[in-house]
């Protein structure tokens, strides 16, 4: 027999397909992933930004006034962009 008289499903059936890569095991094709750095948002830096003031306001390092204006040009800056 030649098969040409298959039906489509048989010749689908019997086409060549890729190789199913599990989920743990990249398909030879795939390109290779390497972790990402995930790099933290605006609003997380800021908040560390204003925790480190904090910090500074309560060691004496710098007053309140100095803090609160510095956090507005680093927020101003940081939505800006």
């Amino acid at each position: 027999m030649s098969g040409v008289g298959a039906t489509p499903a048989v010749a689908v059936e019997n086409a060549v397909r890729p190789p199913a890569a599990s989920p743990d095991q990249d398909a030879p094709w795939a390109e290779p992933t390497a972790p990402q750095a995930q790099e933290p948002s605006v609003t997380a830096r800021l908040a560390g930004v204003a925790e480190e003031l904090d910090l500074a306001v309560t060691r004496g390092e710098i007053t309140i006034d100095q803090a609160l204006g510095f956090f507005a040009q680093i927020q101003s800056r940081a939505f800006a962009a």
